[in-house]
């Protein structure tokens, strides 16, 4: 997997979506819309990606990886949704990993 390819494909995405008429609509319990699909966080802070007023298809750590996941489930390309849920499982362990080696650094004794 192309990490720099998938951080290109997701800033190129963004961009274009915010060029063109927009599709995502925002609530005001910051929830997202995005054509029928509805993206918000539950309960343990993680984005839940769902038809709207149906069942969880899925859930994401990021909300822009939710949003991604959204248009491709959306366009049945399951390659892509694939790679991108990979993506947010790594970026999140990378995350967590980091943030604990932070930790150790900064109160480590020698």
């Amino acid at each position: 997997m192309n990490y720099k390819r998938q951080a290109k494909q997701l800033e190129t995405f963004l961009e274009d979506e915010f060029k063109k008429k927009l599709p995502l609509a925002v609530l005001a319990d910051k929830s997202i819309i995005y054509k029928r699909y509805t993206i918000r966080q539950n309960k343990q802070g993680l984005w839940a990606l769902s038809l709207a007023g149906g069942d969880v298809i899925d859930q994401f750590r990021i909300k822009t990886t939710a949003i991604l996941a959204a248009k491709f489930y959306d366009q049945t390309n399951f390659n892509r949704y694939n790679e991108i849920k990979s993506l947010d499982i790594q970026y999140w362990n990378n995350s967590v990993d980091a943030s604990f080696f932070k930790y150790r650094c900064d109160h480590a004794t020698d």
